[in-house]
């Protein structure tokens, strides 16, 4: 069960990175990542009836006109280095690559997969809270970081590193979520100039009752399709390539973010 909690703590800050289904401000984000996706799936149809293979166990399988024809990913793979070589636009000039050049077919197939997880996952949370809770999949992020805080209570720009986003995006959404009696906005007491979130005790009994529909759903879809002994290895990936982001992104740190100490002080993950 602590596996299962590590591995979904992990999951759902890397979304908050990357963006979420269900949130106005990562609209655009969601809608270039679908838009890559439909590229790569575009580009792979016609790929796959200028390149016939012989049959080999987990190739993809495509139709073209007359009999089925099999591609393997390594062949798509090599069409694609050669295809964006030589990649020309209408105008006659070639068309911008990535300065570490293209995704290779295993971190294509990884960063799809993951994609694709995301979006469908934050779209079924989202759904399943707003039906069972009257809440959003942001609200419940919200609420969740305020009730594991000192008082909840928390700075808005600590609760934006917390939960990974703009600290104007906070601010408008905390305002939303006040005229709910969910949390309460206002001056901190330490320093007039700094605006604090509460969480309120109608927000936290609000949470209380929607976290036990939340991890059902969270069990089911997620965990499973996820065998017993991937769990720690998928624990594994996902704490490095959050350590990643926090190194290399623009937001701050969460307070609770210790380099080299997995876990971390979240709960009803």
């Amino acid at each position: 069960m602590r596996s299962c909690a590590r591995v979904w703590r992990w999951a759902v800050r890397d979304v908050h990175r990357v963006g979420r289904a269900g949130d106005v401000d990562a609209l655009w984000s969601r809608k270039c990542c679908i838009a890559e996706s439909a590229r790569i799936e575009d580009w792979r149809r016609v790929r796959t009836s200028l390149l016939p293979e012989p049959f080999t166990p987990g190739a993809a399988r495509t139709e073209t006109a007359g009999a089925p024809k099999v591609v393997s990913v390594a062949a798509m793979a090599a069409a694609a280095v050669s295809d964006n070589l030589g990649d020309m636009s209408r105008n006659g000039k070639a068309r911008p690559a990535p300065a570490g050049g293209w995704l290779d077919a295993d971190q294509e197939r990884a960063w799809l997969a993951y994609i694709r997880v995301q979006l469908r996952l934050s779209y079924e949370m989202n759904r399943q809270l707003l039906a069972d809770s009257g809440m959003s999949l942001p609200d419940y992020d919200v609420l969740t970081a305020l009730s594991v805080a000192d008082g909840g209570r928390m700075q808005i720009t600590v609760l934006a590193a917390q939960i990974g986003w703009e600290r104007s995006r906070v601010s408008h959404h905390v305002r939303r979520m006040s005229a709910r009696g969910l949390v309460t906005c206002g001056l901190s007491a330490a320093d007039r100039r700094v605006t604090e979130v509460t969480l309120t005790a109608r927000g936290r009994q609000a949470l209380e009752e929607a976290a036990p529909g939340h991890v059902d759903l969270v069990r089911r879809m997620f965990f499973g399709g996820l065998p017993t002994d991937l769990v720690e290895p998928l624990s594994e990936a996902l704490e490095s390539v959050y350590a990643n982001i926090i190194k290399q992104g623009s937001l701050p740190p969460p307070v609770d973010w210790h380099p080299g100490v997995q876990g971390g002080a979240e709960r009803r993950r």
